[in-house]
């Protein structure tokens, strides 16, 4: 007879017990490049790339401003530990305009009816252009272990899973580009859960042209794969580092350039971005025509590469990032 397993209980904790001060403590610690990519998954969001904390807005100050990994939508976030007020509902519509956030997200230990109601009504009548979130977070442990956070969404938009997934409905508008990357990335997808060493943690359908496959868990490095339609077609990869410890995480890379270089065996290309934010290390790309009997063969160069490049980037992007949280 099989022995029966001896499983533990989650229990909540008082969320000062873990953050004894929402301004000094809970808001720098939301704001760590991985605690933001646990809530930018928690979202159905690829990543978040912080822009700052306590951000002025006139004699106040915006907790969280960050923005979308490999885009300008900024992000507002406020937060706070305690059940939700009318001062920080004002605060949200006040301070989104100044950065033109897309996505307003607001976290507390409990939403009360009206105010999940209000961000209901926000995103009914802002359409699909902007989300509001209300997200309510718990501190958890099972016996004796480490408190652990979790997120709990109780308000977003009524089309997030498809408007987040980049899915299209009767209402929302469709174009035969957008229908035909959905397709492409769904196959690729499929192709990488089959057998790549890496693939994405949140598996929503993408429209657009790139598709982004994180190396580390606190949002800094992602492959990316992307497919040129222009009057060149090709397909293409490069591994991508973002955030405030980029500058970590290159230094590492290209102190064995060579070596990497050597083990990938084609031309990698190695760049920085004139305002030093972002560094890339691209692989050659894959002329191929765009039409759908070509992408077997598409899929099978990229999964080839995103194996190659995760072979021999990612111990070295993995220890950078343990160093990091071990310093922090």
């Amino acid at each position: 007879m099989a022995e029966i397993p001896r499983i533990g209980r989650l229990v909540d904790i008082d969320l000062r017990e873990v953050w004894a001060s929402e301004p000094y403590v809970f808001t720098p610690w939301l704001a760590s490049a991985e605690n933001l990519q646990f809530l930018a998954e928690s979202l159905d969001l690829p990543g978040l790339e912080l822009i700052r904390t306590e951000h002025p807005v006139d004699s106040f100050a915006a907790d969280i401003v960050c923005r979308i990994v490999g885009t300008d939508h900024h992000v507002l976030i406020e937060n706070q530990l305690e059940k939700t007020d009318h001062l920080h509902l004002g605060q949200l519509l006040t301070y989104a305009p100044r950065f033109d956030a897309r996505v307003i997200v607001w976290v507390a230990r409990a939403f009360t009816d009206a105010h999940r109601a209000a961000l209901d009504w926000l995103n009914r009548v802002t359409g699909e252009s902007y989300a509001f979130f209300g997200v309510e977070v718990r501190a958890v442990r099972i016996g004796d272990s480490l408190p652990a956070p979790l997120f709990d969404i109780v308000a977003k938009p009524n089309d997030w899973e498809k408007l987040a997934a980049d899915r299209t409905s009767n209402d929302v508008a469709s174009t035969e580009l957008q229908s035909d990357n959905l397709a492409y990335w769904e196959r690729m997808d499929a192709m990488l859960a089959a057998g790549a060493s890496v693939q994405r943690r949140v598996k929503q359908p993408v429209k657009g042209q790139n598709l982004w496959i994180p190396l580390t868990s606190d949002g800094a490095v992602y492959i990316v794969l992307w497919r040129s339609l222009g009057q060149k077609q090709y397909v293409g990869a490069y591994l991508a580092i973002y955030g405030e410890n980029r500058q970590a995480y290159w230094e590492a890379l290209t102190a064995g350039r060579a070596g990497f270089d050597a083990a990938f065996g084609d031309g990698l290309e190695w760049m920085t971005n004139k305002t030093g934010t972002v560094h890339k290390i691209v692989a050659p790309t894959f002329p191929s025509p765009s039409a759908s009997e070509h992408w077997d063969e598409q899929h099978s160069w990229l999964r080839n590469v995103v194996d190659r490049l995760a072979e021999i980037f990612q111990p070295v992007v993995l220890a950078v990032s343990a160093q990091l949280r071990t310093n922090a």
